[in-house]
């Protein structure tokens, strides 16, 4: 998704695609229903795919913030979690 020139809303639409479908989704389907060609809906499917065939990444940890909202950190004290 990484310089891409097609927009996150393309990107979640297509990944969401491809992971609620029991067998998967096709090139041509992507093609069709976000309006883009059907070569680069094609490289978009492989690129999701690879993104999803690894294990191992594990979870997000520590604190994370995520648009100014902060999630994780000190549960017993949340005040303490903001600098």
């Amino acid at each position: 998704m990484e310089d891409s020139a097609l927009g996150l809303d393309k990107w979640l639409t297509a990944i969401w695609m491809q992971t609620s479908m029991k067998n998967g989704v096709s090139s041509w389907e992507i093609h069709r229903a976000l309006g883009i060609s059907q070569k680069c809906a094609w490289h978009m499917l492989h690129r999701i795919r690879l993104g999803l065939q690894y294990e191992n990444l594990g979870k997000l940890g520590g604190e994370v913030e995520v648009d100014e909202t902060f999630i994780g950190g000190n549960a017993r004290n949340p005040s303490a979690c903001h600098p």
